[in-house]
């Protein structure tokens, strides 16, 4: 790390998580392994910028993740002392992210992550004040590229309310049709601490929709993974969630969480000679010239429902040493 009054630069492996939630968000979550990374961070009064380039790894095709199978390119491969080796394919990540405080009680998030692979790293992307939706249009329009807009708002009471949108594509003459390049997903929220009196608790609400072929690209490479994990939400295209957790803190050191979760995908069809009716419920399939184009159905396909309920506590023996302790370090 290297700092100045008004920056710092990182060079470091590590994971971004960008946006309101607490868990994930839709733009970049800590769903996938660390990457390595050069990160730009800059704070100027009520603004915070960061910026960021990144390797990732491409989806393995191998027998331990048959999420990814078929994904690797055959014919870039040799062999070499009898053994079959594939060349590695490169792959990227640029994004920036802008947060302004644009009031006590308002906090708004402007970001633009892109996923390119299969050459090496691309100038334009690593510049931090370049708008990569432009970057991309430059470079020929062949990249995974997604724009978010979050609102974080916070009137006090213990009131805290929060929204997210992210565009993953849109086809600019036919917005509002059922196109498949419409691509997108939302997340509101609210957090509410301490209701009715209850002191020491917290209780959080949260829907998350996530339209079909959201995160997919038409070149596997581009993938919104790293390996096959998911880069934003863990839920993945053509899936909804909504869900309620509340906490409580009885006691110094002791916290008990109960959460309630409910859970819908629409996964794509196989039919008995196998072959796969791509509705655009994988992350790792994306649309295929044999597809069907002007027609979007949210949870089309095979559809997949999940109630979940849990409870979870965790103490801390002693909280008081542990927070000396992390304090003084």
């Amino acid at each position: 790390i290297v700092g100045w009054p008004f920056a710092r630069l990182e060079l470091a492996k590590g994971d971004a998580a960008w946006g309101p939630a607490a868990d994930d968000n839709l733009g970049l979550s800590a769903n996938a392994p660390s990457f390595p990374m050069v990160r730009l961070r800059s704070d100027f009064g009520p603004f915070r910028f960061t910026s960021l380039h990144g390797d990732l790894r491409p989806c393995p095709s191998r027998p331990d993740s048959p999420a990814c199978c078929g994904t690797a390119d055959s014919a870039a491969s040799y062999i070499v002392n009898g053994t079959w080796r594939t060349i590695e394919r490169r792959k990227h990540v640029a994004a920036h992210r802008l947060e302004v405080a644009v009031s006590p009680w308002l906090d708004v998030g402007l970001q633009e992550v892109v996923v390119y692979g299969d050459r090496g790293v691309e100038l334009a992307y690593t510049i931090p004040v370049m708008f990569l939706w432009a970057a991309q249009s430059y470079l020929g329009d062949q990249d995974n590229l997604t724009m978010g807009l979050d609102l974080d708002l916070h009137p006090g009471r213990g009131l805290r309310l929060y929204a997210a949108y992210l565009a993953d594509d849109m086809k600019k003459l036919a917005i509002l049709s059922d196109d498949f390049a419409n691509k997108f997903s939302g997340q509101p929220g609210l957090l509410l601490v301490d209701p009715v009196g209850l002191r020491d608790t917290a209780v959080r609400v949260e829907y998350v929709r996530i339209e079909p072929w959201v995160y997919t690209h038409k070149y596997p490479i581009n993938t919104y993974s790293h390996y096959d994990m998911p880069l934003g939400h863990a839920l993945g295209p053509n899936s909804d969630r909504w869900s309620t957790r509340c906490e409580w803190r009885p006691a110094d050191g002791l916290e008990l969480t109960g959460f309630a979760r409910r859970t819908r995908h629409g996964d794509n069809l196989v039919l008995a000679d196998g072959t796969v009716v791509n509705v655009g419920g994988d992350l790792h399939l994306g649309y295929r010239a044999q597809d069907e184009r002007d027609r979007k159905e949210f949870l089309a396909g095979v559809v997949g429902k999940r109630l979940e309920f849990g409870l979870t506590g965790r103490w801390w023996p002693l909280p008081s040493s542990v927070w000396t302790w992390r304090t003084a370090r």
